[in-house]
């Protein structure tokens, strides 16, 4: 082969390197929101104030900012908070590309929010310094499931709780991120995250958290990788590694928000989510509550320009190689994204309540629906008043008594979950034992130990 073919072939390699690398270095958007309620018009002066909030935010963002851009009621205002373990460059790089990609994705829209591996940034007209918000919330699970659930799940909220408590109490306003490992079943390492906006106070952060680690029965159940971000919160786990284990410098003062203003209403949320997978109804099967129809987001996919030059660089034997390792780490950890139901158990809640000595699980739908036989008659031991009792056999050969909770009852999702919390902490050892529930759309359940010479009822009424 001549010179000249050789010179072309390194050019053709360095040029795909080349082009991959920018692709990979492009911020990861994992989904957007938005919330306005009303749109701007051009010939107000909220799109000047917005362009100037944008770009302040985008240059001067370094870990955590938040700033205010013209006055009421064409007021910008803005929050940026880079993942408390990047550098200053990378935080400015994904600031940057979300302050940009925003606007595009959400033209004319007075609120929105865009979720990145690495920052968050958001908008609004309305105010939303120091204030608490768990809404709109994009979680995504990786669909793998993990050996061992009971015993996973324990040690992961066992590593959250902790985190909780670490970034609540850690460096006062300056800081509230805490990163953490420990060992789960089968030896694996499971690396979890935490993080709130600073704005917030300690005891915003921690309540902030609980809130988004109450969806974890109904999201990241089982799941050996999962994530639930929020407007004031965020949380992470993993069994690989996925943050730096040195943290960057603490975070500098935030910029003193202007005096609170009366609170606004809820906005609308209309948004998208950048990567995964995007199925209602499998969503709906894996993932416990049925969300609500207009919980769901609206995909909205941006096409970009290097996406097609990663077809074009396959030609490359070691660009091909390249790209077949991205595919691999890409579908082994394939993720489903959707917004997070409000509605949703606080199972994690359950669990604090319970003592150490006792533990709570929360059961899917379709495993009780499996373990009963569908709510077969023949299943059926009895009914009360507050609705029917059936036998059951989970997958691992253990008995069970389901009380179905009549949908006529009138007992609310505050009610049931009142009456949980009360069986556990009246539940003796001469008494049926409450292993569990499970809540999803109309569904009430409560899973006791079934015991062939316990009286029906003992499980009609917990007793």
């Amino acid at each position: 082969m001549g010179s000249g073919r050789w010179v072309l072939v390194l050019f053709h390699v360095f040029l795909h390197l080349f082009v991959i690398s920018l692709t990979i270095a492009q911020p990861n958007l994992q989904g957007y929101q938005c919330t306005g309620t009303v749109n701007y018009t051009q010939h107000s002066a909220y799109p000047n104030n917005l362009d100037n909030l944008l770009y302040t935010l985008s240059t001067k963002t370094t870990s955590f900012s938040n700033f205010s851009s013209g006055q009421t009621p064409d007021v910008a205002n803005g929050i940026a908070l880079c993942r408390g373990d990047v550098d200053p460059d990378t935080c400015r790089r994904c600031v940057d590309d979300s302050t940009r990609r925003l606007k595009q994705l959400c033209p004319n829209q007075k609120e929105a929010i865009g979720y990145y591996d690495d920052c968050t940034v958001r908008y609004s007209n309305r105010f939303i310094f120091g204030i608490m918000e768990t809404t709109p919330c994009v979680y995504l699970a990786n669909t793998a499931v993990a050996p061992n659930v009971v015993q996973f799940n324990q040690t992961v909220l066992s590593l959250l709780v902790k985190l909780n408590d670490e970034a609540a109490r850690s460096g006062g306003s300056t800081r509230k991120f805490a990163t953490g490992k420990t060992v789960g079943p089968d030896n694996l390492t499971i690396y979890g995250l935490v993080q709130c906006t600073p704005d917030i106070s300690g005891p915003q952060c921690s309540s902030c958290l609980d809130k988004a680690m109450g969806w974890y029965p109904s999201r990241c159940y089982g799941q050996l990788g999962c994530r639930i971000l929020s407007p004031s919160c965020n949380f992470r786990y993993e069994i690989t590694a996925f943050y730096n284990e040195s943290p960057a410098d603490a975070l500098p003062p935030a910029a003193p928000p202007p005096a609170t203003p009366p609170p606004a209403a809820p906005p609308a949320l209309h948004g998208g989510i950048q990567s995964g997978e995007y199925r209602r109804t499998p969503l709906q099967k894996a993932h416990g509550p049925s969300l609500k129809k207009d919980s769901f987001v609206v995909l909205k996919k941006v096409r970009k320009k290097n996406a097609t030059w990663i077809v074009l660089v396959t030609a490359s034997t070691l660009t091909a190689a390249v790209v077949a390792i991205l595919r691999f780490e890409i579908f082994s950890l394939r993720k489903l994204a959707a917004l997070c139901n409000a509605d949703s158990l606080d199972g994690y809640t359950l669990q604090l309540d319970q003592g150490d000595n006792e533990e709570m699980q929360y059961f899917m739908l379709t495993t009780i629906q499996a373990a009963t036989n569908g709510f077969s008659i023949e299943n059926k031991l009895g009914e009360g008043g507050f609705g029917p009792v059936y036998r059951g056999k989970l997958d691992d050969g253990k008995e069970i008594a389901v009380k179905r909770l009549s949908k006529n009852s009138g007992q609310g999702l505050d009610e049931f979950k009142t009456e949980v919390r009360i069986i556990v902490k009246l539940q003796h050892k001469n008494l049926v034992r409450l292993l569990g529930c499970c809540i999803e759309g109309d569904e009430k359940l409560l899973v006791y130990e079934y015991m062939a010479n316990t009286s029906l009822d003992a499980f009609l009424f917990g007793l």
